[in-house]
């Protein structure tokens, strides 16, 4: 399982945010190209609270004070059943200006729940987790246990009001007990506008994921970004947000693309090509940058063709769709060369993609 992540993690790839594609109302995270007040800013969210054992068995009071130092807060996904003995933790961490969000009773799935017997539960929750907030404050956020969640789960959610977000910063923390390479692989993945998921740490039981915690938090101090809650990472995003642009101005930043399998960008300098294979650089790279995540093909196009025609040293940009061959959420990534080197690839034969590039920071592609 750590492979798995490590591997996909070093590669720049966030495999929770695949679901996407089957859950359509489900907030991933922000990317800052189209939100771009959320720049250095994510979401911290920590699941499965607060302390499923007995109550000497909590670590709330690290963790609240571990976020104060940091002047971070978080949004956690709490289950009714492990708030017993600890309501007074939970309401320090409201007092603090961290938020609830509800993650059913238990730690376990409810998709196979007849839909009557899913909101009973969730509502249980929702009644709990509203005597800690008060009056004057609901529930907003929902998480499915364990990332299942079907479309009778999403009209019961809808129907009370809450809004479902998983996150695309994730590591199975939970399986695996080095808290070091939780956080190395989580910073990994950050960016402007993640969702991170983590673990709630107890005495005893996923206790690696407290040090975890501040291995991240101290990292994402580093970067430049700084912990909100999911709700103040979402009224900033959806505050403003951005006009679709129009087809005909995409076209025109993009010499006319449409199709992925066209090759020519007539509309550009003659040192810049385009090729249809799928590719991934593996060497000779100095700089990696994502310049466009969880959006459409043509603003990967654009954000491609205008990283190319902004770097007159000359730049590739790999623009990738992966596991989903007829389309869907896409990624475009510019790449620099070392000096005096080009850049090498490999091919690849699962997902979308294709490359822009300056003639002089090209390669031939490798056979993986």
């Amino acid at each position: 399982m750590w492979a798995f992540w490590d591997v996909t993690s070093r590669v720049g790839m966030r495999p929770t945010s695949w679901l996407s594609l089957a859950y359509s109302d489900t907030i991933f995270n922000y990317p800052r190209r189209r939100h771009p007040r959320i720049a250095g800013l994510v979401a911290l969210t920590i699941d499965d609270g607060l302390c499923r054992q007995d109550p000497n068995c909590s670590l709330v009071a690290e963790v609240r004070d571990m976020l104060r130092q940091h002047g971070a807060k978080a949004t956690f996904m709490l289950c009714s059943d492990y708030l017993e003995g600890v309501e007074e933790e939970a309401r320090g961490l409201l007092e603090d200006g961290h938020e609830f969000g509800n993650h059913c009773p238990k730690d376990r799935e409810y998709y196979s729940l007849p839909p009557a017997e899913f909101e009973e539960e969730l509502l249980k929750t929702n009644r709990k987790l509203e005597s800690l907030l008060g009056e004057d404050r609901r529930v907003r956020w929902f998480r499915a246990p364990q990332a299942k969640y079907s479309s009778d789960m999403k009209k019961t959610i809808h129907r009370h009001g809450l809004r479902h977000a998983l996150g695309n910063t994730y590591c199975d923390d939970w399986a695996v007990s080095d808290g070091p390479w939780v956080a190395a692989t989580m910073l990994r993945q950050v960016d402007d506008g993640s969702i991170l998921i983590i673990h709630m740490p107890e005495r005893g039981f996923r206790e690696h994921t407290l040090e975890a915690l501040r291995l991240i938090l101290e990292g994402l101090t580093q970067r430049g970004l700084r912990a909100v809650t999911l709700s103040t990472l979402a009224e900033l995003a959806e505050a403003d947000q951005a006009p679709e642009r129009p087809q005909d101005e995409i076209a025109q930043a993009t010499g006319g693309i449409q199709d992925v399998d066209e090759v020519a960008l007539p509309e550009l300098p003659p040192d810049v090509c385009k090729t249809s294979c799928m590719t991934r650089p593996v060497g000779g790279i100095k700089e990696q940058r994502t310049l466009a995540d969880g959006c459409s093909e043509a603003e990967a196009q654009v954000a491609a063709v205008e990283a190319v025609l902004g770097d007159p040293g000359g730049c590739i940009v790999e623009i990738t769709s992966w596991w989903t061959p007829t389309g869907g959420r896409w990624c475009a990534k510019a790449f620099t060369a070392e000096s005096g080197q080009s850049i090498s690839f490999e091919q690849h034969t699962e997902g979308r993609g294709y490359l822009v590039y300056h003639s002089q920071s090209r390669s031939i592609p490798q056979q993986a």
